[in-house]
């Protein structure tokens, strides 16, 4: 089974080529490890033209989006894009948006997935679920036992984080999960 993972552009910020889409690239390792083909549309720094000419050529038996609230406008777009074009297949979204708001749009996103990813790409792969809303509320305790973010399938190079008047590039990592004091958001 092929899965493509699309990470929604940030035009709201001032550059969204600081920091990698951790969050898909996690999904993509958890992918990978079952011994599905996955591919990960990064959409930072694109113009829009392009995004969409790049995703009409994406073939895949599964499309997920993973989306921050202020991401969600990009991730609505790409959907009914790809309902045009992609009917298909199924469309998985997931990220900080629904899992904190449960809010989106039922006609475009066959499987909402609520809370943390891995876990639930996995159930859906395996049951080769086509639709329905899927609520994984218990957290990873143990970060470790999951594969590290596959970066290779992102042109890593492209991101522009430094460490101030050194000219070091940095990226960013997870060391750890959720709040440590029982937090409620």
């Amino acid at each position: 089974m092929k899965v493509c993972l699309i990470s929604p552009s940030s035009p709201f910020l001032i550059s969204d080529k600081v920091s990698p889409p951790l969050g898909i690239l996690y999904i993509a390792g958890i992918v990978r490890n079952l011994g599905h083909e996955v591919e990960v549309y990064d959409c930072a720094g694109k113009p829009e033209s392009l995004i969409y000419q790049e995703i009409r050529n994406l073939r895949a038996d599964y499309f997920g989006i993973s989306a921050t609230s202020p991401q969600y406008a990009q991730a609505d777009k790409i959907a009914r894009f790809l309902k045009t074009c992609k009917s298909h297949a199924p469309i998985i979204l997931g990220g900080p948006h629904i899992s904190n708001l449960n809010e989106f749009d039922e006609e475009l996103f066959d499987i909402p997935v609520v809370g943390e990813g891995e876990e639930s790409i996995a159930k859906i792969l395996e049951t080769q679920q086509r639709k329905g809303f899927y609520y994984n509320a218990s957290a990873i305790d143990n970060i470790d036992r999951i594969p590290f973010p596959a970066r290779d399938l992102i042109d890593i190079t492209s991101y522009n984080f430094n460490i101030p008047g050194s000219g070091l590039k940095i990226t960013t990592m997870m060391t750890s999960r959720g709040c440590p004091y029982n937090c409620a958001f």
